[in-house]
């Protein structure tokens, strides 16, 4: 048991580390508020900027508007496609399956995750999201990726 101004210490720095958290939380979603017309306009300069639709899609996400994420995701991802194998990126795809799968749309998610095993299965991000929706994990210590499940 805590004597009474240990506890009344506690619970003031219980508060002090809300409110900072709660402030910390307005100024990310005043950053992303600022900088999604400038990602937009970006886009508007160079609209085969794949990274640049990935970082907006990822931005729509974090301001909760998962349509908006998710058609940015869907461009990036028709990019992606017509680049040579080894410059794609799977964090899109990641990313988008993540997405979905929050949105209980695990079956529309499994497709990516697989390309995205295919495509780095050494890749951090490529493994977790594996694990995530429970594909097998690759050795990341392989010299050839495994086959695709």
């Amino acid at each position: 048991l805590q004597n009474p101004a240990e506890s009344e210490r506690l619970g003031r720095d219980q508060q002090a580390r809300r409110e900072l958290a709660r402030e910390k939380r307005e100024r990310g979603r005043a950053l992303l508020d600022e900088g999604v017309p400038l990602l937009e306009r970006g886009l508007a300069l160079q609209p085969g900027n794949d990274s640049g639709r990935h970082a907006l899609g990822n931005a729509y996400l974090r301001l909760n508007r998962p349509l908006d994420a998710e058609r940015m995701y869907r461009e990036c991802i028709a990019i992606e496609q017509g680049k040579r194998e080894g410059a794609r990126n799977p964090t899109v795809l990641v990313n988008y399956a993540s997405m979905l799968r929050f949105q209980g749309r695990s079956e529309e998610a499994m497709p990516l995750i697989r390309e995205a095993i295919r495509l780095r299965p050494r890749m951090l991000a490529v493994r977790q999201a594996a694990e995530m929706f429970g594909l097998p994990v690759p050795d990341p210590h392989l010299t050839t990726p495994p086959p695709a499940p």
